[in-house]
């Protein structure tokens, strides 16, 4: 499963998913932002479905993330740890994702071996 989106300023969002066994990756590549978190939000959603049990996020692509990204992996981590599924973004991440994470001292939710 993959899409992209191209944006007036010329920004990119590609997002895909490969799953393998109970686990899934979702892979980011370009810009999260409010014009783009959609994509991001219905790839993890769409994670979710079936046996799965864990979920990781790949964001060493992502050129640029605002909140509206970081809302959507805050929510899909609850949504997955409410259906008793495991929730990581792995490392290393970009940049841009490790500044945010920093400056929002969301890292230690978000890159943790978080499971149900």
């Amino acid at each position: 499963m993959g899409s992209d989106q191209t944006r007036p300023n010329g920004g990119r969002l590609r997002v895909s998913s490969a799953s393998v066994g109970d686990c899934v990756t979702v892979s980011v590549e370009g810009a999260v932002d409010h014009l783009s978190s959609f994509q991001l939000a219905g790839a993890l959603t769409s994670a979710l479905t079936g046996d799965v049990q864990w979920i990781k996020v790949d964001l060493q692509q992502v050129e640029f993330c605002d909140c509206s990204g970081l809302n959507v992996l805050l929510g899909a981590r609850e949504r997955a740890l409410e259906a008793g599924a495991g929730f990581r973004v792995t490392e290393p991440v970009s940049a841009v994702v490790a500044r945010l994470f920093d400056m929002t001292g969301t890292g230690s939710l978000l890159l943790g071996q978080t499971a149900a």
